[in-house]
């Protein structure tokens, strides 16, 4: 997107019609281009190819929650169609939004805005879980936060997609002047799974992401999050589990518009087992952004020669005025004097492994967001996977 054409977006969010959504998904193709000159492409777009005709699930396949979420006290609960439970929070209907807000950037993004079924509504403070479950078959949901001027909120959004299904969901989070918004996501996915959330922040507002990831066949997550206001900050410490034969694309963008905001996105993973695993950190800082701050870091281990970790951070400054702007990222495998070290204390090549994930598992802070310890997190995605794997 050119400088011009940047400029021209970040006036107001992209809004289109019902009528132009339907128009556009029906002449967009699925992703031809190469996002990589080397790699055809990260997100397997042919996985969701058969969204548009596949079924909604009749019902939501049972799963374990996150230790430290109970199903019983949940402030919303979405499934299959006609599974939706809420508390505090409010259905959200497509009436309510006679405008769809998010920007339409593809095919499947298109088909979700006209296909999804159960979304809710989330205004003011305190504290929230959103549980968004999935069925054999399709399901669609969206999420709407409302932080308004000066509150604090929470919310904990938690996804699943079986085997046999595949999901698309949304949020759209919107944090007023000098209020702030912590929001813990965890995806523990089987199925192909699409999800595309955008965050805007007013002036003095403060963002927080902690992000957990246990990728399925296909799971594509992309975040952009949005500083209209001065002195808006943002930071993302995000982490992808990748194990077995699971592909991910992990998407974390960043957009100063208004002068002396802050950026941090922080991505730690692992691919083992022969797991296919992508993250992309973006930060821009516009032109109307002046003496504004932002660090994008990737660091990613490679535990076998069967497994692929991929780290693409982007770093684009469009004013002289800058405070810090700064971009790193780090491919390894586990060092080989570390596995000695491991090996004389008599842990196998496969127990050095889940140290290291146990490690990159506790640091985005979900579990304290939980209430759980690092350890009880991560025998829930070691059952996760055994699970898996039985199947």
């Amino acid at each position: 997107m050119s400088s011009q054409g940047l400029e021209a977006w970040v006036k107001e969010e992209p809004r289109y019609t019902w009528q132009q959504v339907e128009e556009l998904a029906s002449r967009l193709p699925y992703q031809e281009v190469k996002d990589s000159p080397t790699i055809p492409y990260y997100t397997l777009w042919r996985r969701f190819g058969d969204v548009e005709k596949m079924p909604y699930a009749e019902e939501s396949r049972p799963f374990t929650p996150p230790p430290g979420v109970s199903l019983e006290n949940v402030d919303v609960y979405l499934g299959a169609r006609g599974e939706e439970r809420f508390s505090r929070a409010k259905p959200l209907t497509r009436e309510m939004l006679a405008e769809w807000r998010l920007p339409i950037e593809g095919k499947l993004s298109a088909i979700h805005a006209l296909k999804w079924h159960s979304g809710a509504a989330i205004r003011g403070g305190g504290n929230y879980v959103v549980v968004l479950a999935g069925g054999e078959g399709y399901v669609g949901h969206h999420i709407e936060i409302d932080v308004p001027d000066g509150e604090e909120a929470r919310v904990v959004i938690y996804e699943s997609t079986p085997a046999g299904g595949v999901s698309t969901r949304s949020f759209r989070a919107r944090v007023g002047a000098g209020g702030s918004l912590e929001l813990v996501f965890i995806a523990a996915h089987r199925g192909p799974a699409y999800t595309s959330g955008l965050v805007s922040m007013g002036e003095g507002a403060k963002f927080t992401g902690r992000m957990l990831l246990a990728p399925g066949a296909m799971t594509h997550v992309k975040v952009d999050h949005v500083m209209w206001g001065g002195g808006a900050s943002t930071r993302v410490l995000a982490s992808t589990l990748a194990r077995g034969k699971s592909r991910s694309d992990l998407i974390t963008n960043a957009l100063h518009v208004g002068a002396e905001t802050s950026s941090t996105i922080l991505h730690r993973g692992i691919a083992a087992r022969g797991a296919f695993a992508v993250h992309r950190g973006g930060a821009r800082v516009t032109r109307s952004a002046q003496w504004s701050a932002t660090n994008v870091d990737t660091s990613f281990v490679v535990a076998d020669n069967e497994s692929t970790g991929i780290s693409v951070p982007i770093l684009e400054v469009e004013t002289g005025d800058v405070r810090d702007a700064r971009h790193s990222t780090v491919l390894t495998r586990l060092p080989e004097d570390t596995l000695f070290y491991l090996r004389q204390r008599g842990l196998t090549p496969e127990e050095a492994v889940k140290l290291v994930e146990i490690g990159i598992a506790g640091l985005p802070g979900v579990h304290e967001a939980l209430g759980v310890s690092v350890e009880e997190l991560y025998l829930w995605l070691e059952g996760l996977e055994r699970v898996s794997r039985q199947r």
